[in-house]
């Protein structure tokens, strides 16, 4: 796989995700044997991270029309790598633990099964309108096993012939 993605990098000048979002990377036919070595690493990365980038996006989208359709008050505030976060009050908690783990799990269909996992913690809400209210954060974690670049094993299986399927 390692060897392929470099050798099809070099070839096309670019490398692409799953879900054909492309890099380019001119830095391959760079004269600069040092900036040639960093376009062979961004090609090798690339594919992997940026594949889980597009899931989490999909998984962020998902979520966010899912807290719109239920009329909670949970609100998505942040998204960092591999995470969620939401804001959410205390009597939404459980509801929004669901909404979140279901639509991160079922963002996308792969042949390696995707397990989203949740930890809270409760912090007070800082905001001078509400200042007696708490809030639960959620932070979603998932992807790490299915995308892990030392489960390359896995990978080569679903980079090779993986087709998509967006619900």
């Amino acid at each position: 796989y390692m060897k392929n993605v470099v050798e099809t990098a070099k070839e096309k000048g670019y490398v692409e995700t799953v879900f054909a979002r492309r890099r380019y990377l001119p830095e391959l036919t760079s004269s600069n044997a040092m900036m040639r070595a960093f376009g062979e690493r961004v090609a090798l990365n690339m594919p992997i991270q940026g594949t889980a980038a597009d899931i989490i996006k999909i998984a962020m989208i998902r979520v966010y029309n899912s807290l719109r359709e239920q009329c909670l008050n949970a609100k998505l505030i942040m998204q960092v790598h591999d995470e969620l976060i939401v804001e959410a009050p205390e009597n939404e908690a459980k509801i929004v633990a669901g909404i979140v783990k279901r639509e991160m799990e079922n963002a996308v269909k792969m042949r390696v099964l995707m397990q989203a996992s949740s930890t809270a913690q409760w912090q007070q809400n800082t905001l001078a309108k509400h200042p007696k209210n708490r809030f639960l954060i959620f932070i979603m974690e998932s992807y790490r096993s299915a995308l892990n670049p030392k489960r390359r094993n896995i990978l080569k299986t679903y980079f090779q012939d993986f087709k998509p399927n967006i619900t």
